[in-house]
C-alpha cells in the first residue's frame, strides 16, 4: 500500500538559503528515489513549509535518502521537522476490491458532499416509521 510523507517545519531566518537547500533535497530525493515531492508554505503562515511525498511503496528507502540527503543541508537539518505519515483509508480500497463497498449518492444540495446509504435510511426511519413529527427531526440539540 502506498503511503504518503508529510515533513512540516518553520523557518524564520535565512529563508532564502533554507529554500535552496529544501529544492535541492527534493531534487535529490527524486533522482535517489523517483519520488518527487513538493514544497508548500502554509497559505495564512508564509513561515511554515511542508515537504510531500507521495505516492511512496519504500518508506525505509525514502527515510534513508532523506536522512543522506540532511546530512549535507545544515540549514534544513537544524529545523524541527515534524513527520506525518499517512495511508489510504480502508473503506476507499472498495472500488480495488480490497475493503468494505461503500455506496455513496450525490447530496441534492449544492454543497458536493456524498450521502451513503445508511444516512439515506437513516432521513427515511421517520417516514417508514409512521412518525409524523419525530422529535430528531425538529432540530432540538437534546433530541439528537
Amino acid at each position: 500500500m502506498a503511503a504518503a510523507l508529510y515533513i512540516y517545519y518553520r523557518v524564520q531566518d535565512n529563508i532564502l538559503p533554507i529554500r535552496q537547500q529544501a529544492e535541492t533535497l527534493l531534487a535529490e530525493i527524486e533522482k535517489t528515489t523517483g519520488i518527487k515531492g513538493r514544497l508548500l508554505q502554509r497559505r495564512d503562515d508564509a513561515q511554515t513549509w511542508m515537504e510531500v511525498y507521495e505516492p511512496v511503496a519504500d518508506t525505509a528507502a525514502l527515510q534513508q535518502a532523506l536522512q543522506d540527503a540532511l546530512a549535507t543541508r545544515p540549514l534544513l537539518a537544524a529545523l524541527a521537522r515534524h513527520e506525518e505519515w499517512f495511508v489510504p483509508l480502508a473503506g476507499l480500497q472498495a472500488a480495488s476490491g480490497a475493503g468494505p463497498a461503500v455506496n455513496y449518492r450525490q447530496r441534492r444540495s449544492s454543497s458536493e458532499l456524498l450521502t451513503t446509504d445508511t444516512e439515506l435510511s437513516a432521513i427515511a426511519a421517520p417516514a417508514i416509521t409512521g412518525l409524523s413529527s419525530p422529535s430528531a427531526a425538529s432540530g432540538m440539540p437534546s433530541t439528537l
